[in-house]
């Protein structure tokens, strides 16, 4: 465990005021002049605080310029892809750095994207710090809003982003001997994690770490073959992080029994469902297009372990797939059980009814061109999809418990089955490929409902987000 004291879990506000003193105090102290003097009359008095109010005034008007950089900066050759936003009253001063390993923050459109935009709302200045491997010649700066830009640290290997982080930010974030950033969030514990405590060390500023996936899960080690590296990269930068911020409650109480001394500094963070924003993003990827040799698609999203039950949806829907060649299975995920499952669908015969998508920016566009989703999971973390479905109006056959159950009601808003009964699974599937009044019904009460039930302020999910990452560290 480090010595570190944790300097800023419990600091003053990080405002241009304090940084003003701030300043000021440090020029003073590195001033010989200032340190040698005696003061023996009030001349020399007078002459010392004078000095202060000059330093005082040149640093104000250099704080002054700064906030005015924020509206007026122009964009430099160098950099590409303006989008101006408009003016947010209740945007904060602090300037915040995120690293993250999400590559998804230089495609616009994407949902990466879309959530730095967001944090552009939030803040004065958005810097994220992108910790990707080469890419030819493709541009690395990208100023995405008029007050946030994305670098890429064009990493060799994998490893060496870290150290190659401290050279990016020290080229595109050092002003006048300045550190621009006041807060610095790594959106994972691993490289990133390591990168931002490195950074907030060496210019001294408040670091929190985010953690949105469960590492201490045994199926993560062998999900990726540098994981095992990444666990000690998360030992090492949770036991130095001032605050901690996680996706969800089960990874908060797993974090505190191995890093009691973060109690009372780790939170969840606030979840915000746009479901407006789902109901009407455009489609990237047709299905139909892709695979024309499907005229009825099931879309099935897993995570690919145990817990996602994917073999009990096949093994429910097979007698379907196995008498109609034009119905398709997409199932969209990976996991460390993807091997066994295509052995599966091999063993069960339908390798030519089945296709894999990875889950990400397309699935939005999957589940608009599918016909009903077959949800399984008794993964956490995958049932967003479940208010995605019902967001664009897609059918839902789901397993009875879990957030179905709270949401809909049977044969009313989704059609829901025990996992211990996978024929219940292919016989409503088999409804909905039969019916297309009571897929219209089952869709159009799905969306009522979670449109009725699921929170849609979205300007408080700001603030919750915001004082989330402020909290603990300003």
């Amino acid at each position: 465990m480090s010595s570190k004291k944790w300097k800023y879990r419990n600091p003053e506000a990080l405002d241009p005021a304090k940084r003003s003193e701030a300043i000021i105090d440090k020029v003073l102290e590195q001033n010989e002049e200032a340190r040698e003097v005696t003061i023996l009359d009030s001349t020399l008095k007078q002459e010392q605080e004078s000095r202060r109010e000059k330093i005082k005034e040149e640093v104000q008007n250099q704080l002054l310029e700064d906030e005015l950089m924020v509206k007026t900066v122009p964009i430099s050759k160098e950099l590409k892809g303006e989008h101006v936003i408009d003016e947010v009253q209740d945007r904060n001063d602090a300037r915040v750095l995120i690293l993250t390993r999400n590559e998804h923050v230089f495609s616009e459109g994407s949902l990466a994207q879309s959530h730095i935009r967001e944090l552009s709302n939030m803040f004065a200045e958005v810097h994220v710090l992108v910790l990707a491997p080469k890419r030819g010649k493709e541009q690395y700066t990208v100023r995405v809003t008029a007050n946030t830009w994305v670098y890429a640290t064009n990493s060799r290997y994998w490893f060496t982003a870290p150290f190659d982080a401290q050279g990016v930010a020290r080229k595109q974030l050092v002003f006048a001997d300045g550190f621009r950033p006041d807060v610095i969030v790594a959106e994972d514990p691993f490289e990133s994690g390591v990168a931002g405590y490195w950074l907030a060390q060496k210019y001294d500023r408040p670091f929190q770490i985010h953690v949105l996936e469960d590492y201490f899960d045994s199926r993560f080690q062998n999900a990726n073959p540098h994981n095992g590296w990444r666990l000690f990269m998360a030992t090492y930068a949770l036991g130095r992080a001032d605050t901690v911020r996680t996706r969800a409650e089960a990874i908060r109480e797993k974090i505190l029994q191995k890093f009691p001394d973060l109690t009372g500094f780790t939170e969840v963070l606030p979840t915000y469902f746009n479901l407006e924003a789902w109901r009407d993003a455009e489609v990237t990827v047709d299905l139909r297009k892709k695979y024309p040799q499907f005229t009825f698609f099931i879309a099935h999203v897993s995570s690919m372990t145990s817990h996602s039950h994917t073999d009990k949806a096949l093994n429910g829907i097979v007698h379907i797939l196995l008498q109609y060649p034009t119905i398709g299975c997409v199932i969209i995920g990976d996991g460390p059980m993807r091997h066994w499952i295509e052995k599966h669908v091999e063993k069960l015969g339908i390798e030519h009814n089945v296709v894999y998508e990875e889950d990400g920016d397309d699935t939005l566009s999957f589940l608009k061109k599918a016909n009903v989703l077959l949800y399984t999971s008794e993964d956490s973390e995958d049932e967003k999809v479940i208010l995605e479905a019902a967001a664009v109006g897609l059918p839902i056959v789901s397993r009875g418990s879990g957030i179905a159950s709270g949401l809909f009601k049977d044969n009313e808003s989704a059609l829901l089955c025990s996992l211990d009964n996978p024929a219940c699974f292919g016989n409503n599937v088999k409804r909905l490929l039969n019916d297309n009044h009571i897929r219209l019904r089952l869709a159009e009460n799905a969306r009522e409902t979670v449109f009725n039930r699921i929170e849609q302020d979205y300007s408080e999910y700001l603030k919750a987000y915001r004082a989330s990452i402020e909290r603990g560290v300003t």
